[in-house]
């Protein structure tokens, strides 16, 4: 029931019945039917279908007409959740439906194909029925990711432009953020419930954002066998990888100081109102700069040349947005120093050599790939080396800022050279 609460007053912002809480016994209906139609189709054996949504176009999910009939993913299956695209005034049905690909996969599974003894005698329907998912991609598959290398397969996100649908939805959080306190005050009773909210709308921004940052280095996949057409996977373009990073310069980088609300900031925690953000912040940081991703663009630039986006590339854009006060002389305030300091210590780490981990199976979860061995350590030595003689060169602008660049090139120092 809280669950169901937080994704629709921090997703279904056009529906006005999001707007305050708590909701009727009649609305908490409808959002359990959502849920009790996904586990049903566990049931008869259906899985999570990621990919799903990604084959609706953003613009699509503002229709009224295209939302009444279709929901927000082709699928029950997908993570897709309340329409968070759908601005004020589309007036669009905001709850996901049983969609086309839940109609193919019963069919696949259940249909009897009549004149059919053996299974094996199933194979030529079976496989012409497959072929409908060559041509429709509202019947496209793609399984759920840990590690996510398919930006177009994952877990809570609408439409096929995550940057376009980011935008809408930040602009819908932004509206939340301006009747959050109204919309959860309840004379006499505690904040729990405008605690519990606040983080809905901080879980659905965070979220938001991790979608556009899992495009660079990322690879879309689409399942075939012999004798389909196309290839199985496919780099994301250089010019989409290039519009995530600048997105996330705008909208992360420069920190959104839209989602501190001091009136609510001091009912809720007595610290760590600016260390939270500035957490959500660096863990974006640390996603666009994964050794796994880097290890992606490498194998790109070494298979495609030019046309790929190179690890050098991508942390040329990364540093002007994030350490751009180093030449800039402005002082540098608590949450970009935060930046900069994860992105020093996120380099260094790819030239250290990794502890041995053994035969743990969790190992590449919670440290990543091992880059020791490969291009990302020299890239990121020759990349530290740089901002050395930057930040050497750099004079800061006041005290803290000062110290804060004397501490990097601390930092970089030992790494480079333990022994000083």
């Amino acid at each position: 029931m809280k669950l169901q609460t937080g994704w629709f007053f921090a997703q279904a912002v056009s529906d006005p019945k999001s707007h305050r809480l708590p909701y009727s016994d009649s609305l908490m209906g409808e959002l359990i039917s959502f849920v009790a139609a996904h586990e049903f189709g566990h049931t008869i054996g259906m899985p999570h279908n990621m990919k799903a949504s990604s084959s609706y176009p953003v613009d699509s999910l503002r229709s009224k007409t295209f939302c009444a009939k279709y929901g927000t993913a082709p699928s029950i299956m997908d993570y897709a959740r309340y329409n968070y695209i759908a601005q004020p005034g589309d007036d669009v049905d905001v709850m996901p439906k049983v969609g086309p690909y839940d109609h193919f996969s019963v069919k696949w599974g259940y249909r009897p194909i009549i004149g059919a003894k053996t299974s094996d005698e199933e194979l030529d329907t079976l496989g012409k029925w497959a072929k409908e998912t060559e041509s429709n991609k509202m019947l496209r598959f793609g399984r759920q990711q840990w590690v996510t290398v398919d930006p177009s397969s994952q877990m809570e996100d609408l439409g096929d432009d995550a940057v376009k649908a980011t935008t809408y939805g930040i602009a819908n959080l932004k509206r939340i953020m301006g009747y959050l306190y109204d919309a959860t005050y309840d004379q006499g009773k505690d904040f729990n419930q405008l605690s519990d909210a606040y983080d809905d709308v901080v879980g659905q921004w965070s979220r938001e954002v991790g979608h556009v940052a899992n495009i660079p280095g990322g690879v879309e996949t689409e399942r075939k066998v012999f004798g389909s057409p196309g290839p199985v996977y496919t780099p994301v373009s250089k010019a989409r990888q290039q519009e995530a990073v600048a997105f996330l310069g705008e909208n992360v980088f420069t920190t959104p100081l839209w989602l501190i609300d001091e009136r609510i900031a001091q009912l809720l925690t007595p610290s760590e109102v600016a260390q939270r953000l500035s957490n959500q912040q660096t863990r974006v940081l640390r996603t666009v700069i994964s050794s796994d991703k880097l290890l992606r663009l490498l194998d790109q630039q070494a298979r495609f040349g030019t046309e790929a986006y190179s690890v050098d590339q991508l942390l040329d854009d990364v540093e002007k947005l994030v350490l751009s006060e180093i030449s800039s002389k402005k002082p540098v305030d608590f949450y970009r120093r935060n930046l900069q300091r994860s992105y020093v210590q996120a380099l260094i780490e790819k030239t250290d050599k990794p502890a041995d981990v053994g035969n743990d199976p969790f190992a590449f979860f919670f440290r990543g790939p091992n880059t020791y061995n490969t291009d990302v350590r020299a890239i990121s030595r020759a990349r530290l080396k740089a901002i050395q003689k930057k930040l050497q060169g750099a004079k800061g602008s006041d005290p803290m800022t000062t110290a804060h660049f004397e501490d990097l090139d601390l930092q970089i120092r030992k790494a480079l050279d333990p022994k000083s």
